[in-house]
């Protein structure tokens, strides 16, 4: 889904909680085009404010900026979305070799 599908969620009422993984890039295809291109094009992001983004389409937003917020944060996320509200976590994380040699599409 995309981010916009959130105004469905609020409308309907969905308790649907979102888990993001903020490495600020489109790191898997980043990799491939730094070993096949030897440069990156637009693949580097900014640590958007997804949480901010959420809150705008009227769900509940939540930063994470380190691993021992997360039981809290989710604990919160789903006392919020079993009220019929949707959840975005927005967990800003450093990019990693998870998925490396996978194929991007």
């Amino acid at each position: 889904f995309s981010l916009a599908e959130l105004d469905t969620f609020v409308r309907h009422k969905m308790g649907v909680i979102c888990i993001i993984g903020n490495d600020a890039g489109w790191t898997q295809i980043l990799r491939d085009q730094a070993t096949v291109l030897s440069r990156s094009t637009a693949c580097t992001l900014a640590h958007t404010d997804y949480h901010t983004v959420a809150e705008g389409f009227g769900a509940k937003g939540f930063r994470v900026t380190a691993r021992h917020e997360i039981p809290a944060v989710l604990q919160e996320a789903v006392v919020v979305a079993r009220g019929g509200r949707p959840c975005v976590v927005n967990c800003l994380i450093a990019r990693n070799d998870f998925r490396e040699g996978s194929i991007s599409v």
